[in-house]
């Protein structure tokens, strides 16, 4: 992990800080835009699910119809009944899929919402901290090296946060990359199998 070099100069963190904390905000918006077009797909997905599973009902319910009076129907008929209420079933369990996979990336860009939250608070904390009039960090009376011994591990647990946080989301949309890909083969397979 990078941190804030020891050789840093005392003068350099509030404004290091604060350059942080706007970044960290502009992150902040990111997820907020992100968690918003999320709750879009998840209730236009919500909807569709709702249409899939009355076209299951009615295929599964066609299909009842055509296994009580087989003689009645063609063979065609019959292996379209059967083809439509799969097709239908598994319309349905892919959309089910898919928002319980949206719904996974809401939680986990909640949290990221919130720990970002927590290190905007932290890294704020620090940037109000440093009222000195040479741009010091000021603090309980310490000698100068016992302030700039301190003023460093506080900056550098902020900075490791924000590093472990910016990791944590580059995971995510790893993870929300190959989700979807594994989505998109899924998709293609039960496409050709229908075919």
């Amino acid at each position: 992990m990078t941190g804030m070099p020891d050789n840093t100069p005392l003068t350099e963190s509030p404004s290091r800080l604060s350059s942080m904390v706007e970044d960290l905000r502009r992150k902040r918006l990111d997820l907020e835009e992100q968690r918003k077009e999320l709750a879009m797909l998840v209730k236009q997905t919500a909807s569709e699910i709702d249409r899939v599973s009355q076209r299951a009902r009615d295929a599964t319910a066609q299909l009842r119809q055509v296994e009580s009076n087989l003689e009645g129907y063609s063979r065609a008929d019959v292996k379209r009944s059967y083809s439509a209420s799969q097709e239908a079933q598994m319309r349905q369990f892919m959309m089910q899929s898919q928002v319980e996979q949206l719904r996974n990336r809401q939680n986990s860009l909640d949290s990221s919402e919130e720990l970002l939250r927590q290190l905007i608070d932290a890294a704020e904390e620090m940037v109000a901290a440093a009222d000195g009039p040479d741009g010091t960090i000021v603090t309980a009376p310490m000698s100068k090296s016992e302030q700039s011994a301190h003023s460093r591990e506080a900056a550098q647990a902020i900075f490791n946060s924000v590093e472990l946080a910016q990791h944590r989301v580059s995971r995510q949309l790893q993870d929300e990359t190959a989700q979807a890909i594994s989505d998109l083969i899924l998709r293609a397979e039960v496409c050709e199998r229908l075919v």
